[in-house]
């Protein structure tokens, strides 16, 4: 048995004097990604039931849009959108003819990415009514789908509840 300690201790030594050896290794990923800003005019021009009001609204006007877009290997995504309204902004109730003018800086619109094929867009409408004084605030949501070529499409525009105040 001792014979065979001895005879594994120098063994042992070539072996430690010997450096490991690695496969070849490919260049390590990188990561490619870009970014930037896409502005442009946005015409609206909808109808659509406001139920606190019991009424049709048709909504028209120009938005300035503003999106911040990032660029990877796999595809681009909308990251950010601001939304401005114009002042050519308005409601006008179908039954009533009132006019509903939006209340500087409390409409907005947020965006939230929730997977790399669609992404959801919340927005907030306030206007005042020029004839009451009465003020509306209406959410909604957007939810957008891309397919597969890149095209995008609405795939669901929900108003909510909407609410009244003085």
């Amino acid at each position: 048995m001792r014979r065979a300690a001895l005879l594994l201790v120098p063994l042992f030594l070539l072996a430690c004097d010997r450096k490991p050896t690695f496969p070849d290794i490919a260049e390590p990923p990188t990561l490619r990604a870009s970014s930037g800003w896409n502005e442009y005019l946005y015409e609206a021009d909808w109808v659509y039931y406001a139920p606190c009001l019991d009424e049709d609204m048709h909504g028209t006007g120009t938005s300035l849009i503003r999106d911040r877009y990032v660029v990877t290997p796999n595809g681009v995504r909308l990251v950010e959108r601001n939304h401005e309204l114009s002042d050519t902004w308005q409601l006008e109730g179908l039954t009533t003819g009132h006019i509903w003018l939006p209340v500087p800086g409390l409409s907005y619109q947020a965006v939230a990415t929730q997977s790399g094929d669609f992404l959801t867009l919340e927005e907030r409408f306030v206007f005042k009514n020029q004839t009451t004084g009465q003020v509306i605030d209406w959410p909604s949501k957007i939810h957008f789908v891309t397919n597969a070529q890149g095209e995008v499409t609405v795939d669901r525009y929900v108003f909510y509840e909407c609410s009244l105040r003085h």
